[in-house]
């Protein structure tokens, strides 16, 4: 039972990873941030507890990844107040 319930869950987490990939395609850079996405949802599909070796290793080499393309400055968050 327990497994199951893992199971569905993990489904269901890749299928929303497809969902926001498929919203980054209007996106400039597509390609990276669809390839980004899809690796997550196929990272979480992976299976059985023979995986999770598997699913650990990814997901630092993701993290390691993330940092290292993060701007040095990034103005996404914060005071905006040159646009009122």
């Amino acid at each position: 039972m327990k497994e199951r319930i893992y199971c569905i869950i993990r489904y269901v987490l890749a299928m929303i990873m497809v969902g926001f990939a498929l919203l980054q395609l209007n996106d400039p850079d597509a390609f990276l941030w669809v390839c980004a996405y899809l690796f997550v949802a196929w990272a979480s599909v992976l299976g059985t507890e023979e995986h999770n070796r598997w699913r650990i290793t990814l997901g630092a080499l993701y993290v390691c990844v993330a940092v290292w393309i993060f701007p040095e400055e990034y103005y996404g968050v914060g005071d905006m107040q040159e646009f009122y």
